[in-house]
C-alpha cells in the first residue's frame, strides 16, 4: 500500500465519519421514538461530529470497488445486485460486531432495534440491514467515484495532509476523554447488572437538565457524569 493509497482510506474515514454524523443528526431528530420533542441530539458516542463506524463503512466500499474491479461484470444490472448483497452483508457484520463489543465489553448499548421485526438482540434488523445496502448502493456509484478521485489529486498537498492529520488529532484527544466517561458508566452498569442504552441516557440527560446539544455532560451541578449516574439511580428507584 503506498503513500497514495493510505491517504486516501484516511480521508475516506474522515468523510465517512462526517457524513454519518450528520445522516444521524437529522434522523435522530426526526425519526427516533426517544425523541417526541424532536431535539437536536449529538448521535454516537463520541462528542465530536463524527462516528467511526460510518468512516469504518465507508473504507469497506472502498476495499469492495477493488474487488468489483476484479470480477470484471459487464452487466450494470449485475453488478448493481453483486455490490447491494456484499455491502448488505459486510455493513451488517460490522454494525454487529460494533453492537456486541459495545454490549459485552462495555455494557453499554449504542442503538437498540429491539422494537423493529426481524431483529437480533437489537443490535442488527434487517430493516436497517437493507437501509445500508441501498445506501451503500448510492454512495458506491454516485459518491465514491469522484471522491477518491478528487482525494488523489491532493494528496501531495501540505495543507490537505494537515486538515485531515488534525482530524486523526481532535478524534484521538475526544476518544480518550469519552473513554472517561465511558469507563464509570460501565462500573455504575456492572454494579447495577445492566445494560445502558445510551441514547435513552442521553435524552433522560437533557430531558432532566435542558441541555443544549453542545453541553452535554458539561452541566456544573455534577463535577463528573459518576455523580450523575448516581442521582439517576435514585431517581428511577
Amino acid at each position: 500500500m503506498n503513500k497514495t493509497e493510505i491517504l486516501i482510506i484516511l480521508f475516506l474515514f474522515f468523510l465517512g465519519s462526517l457524513l454519518g454524523w450528520i445522516i444521524e443528526v437529522i434522523f435522530n431528530k426526526f425519526n427516533t421514538p426517544i425523541n417526541p420533542e424532536h431535539k437536536w441530539i449529538n448521535p454516537g458516542f463520541l462528542r465530536g461530529p463524527y462516528l467511526p463506524i460510518y468512516g469504518f463503512g465507508v473504507i469497506i466500499l472502498y476495499c469492495i470497488s477493488y474487488f468489483e474491479k476484479s470480477l470484471n461484470i459487464d452487466n450494470i444490472i449485475i453488478s448493481i445486485i453483486v455490490i447491494f448483497i456484499i455491502s448488505t452483508v459486510l455493513m451488517t457484520i460490522l454494525e454487529l460486531i460494533g453492537g456486541f463489543f459495545f454490549i459485552k465489553v462495555m455494557n453499554i448499548r449504542i442503538w437498540d432495534y429491539s422494537n423493529e421485526p426481524y431483529n437480533y438482540k437489537g443490535i442488527i434488523c434487517l430493516k436497517f440491514s437493507l437501509l445500508w445496502g441501498i445506501a451503500s448502493l448510492v454512495y458506491y456509484f454516485l459518491i465514491n467515484p469522484y471522491i477518491v478521485n478528487a482525494v488523489a489529486l491532493y494528496v501531495n498537498n501540505i495543507e490537505f495532509s494537515f486538515i485531515v492529520g488534525m482530524f486523526y488529532g481532535f478524534i484521538l484527544i475526544d476518544l480518550y476523554e469519552t473513554m472517561d466517561i465511558a469507563t464509570k458508566l460501565r462500573t455504575f452498569a456492572k454494579d447495577k447488572e445492566l445494560i445502558i442504552t445510551y441514547e435513552k441516557l442521553k435524552m433522560d440527560f437533557y430531558n432532566a437538565h435542558e441541555y443544549s446539544a453542545k453541553a452535554l455532560f458539561r452541566n456544573p451541578e455534577y463535577k463528573d457524569i459518576s455523580e450523575y449516574l448516581k442521582q439517576f439511580n435514585k431517581n428511577k428507584e
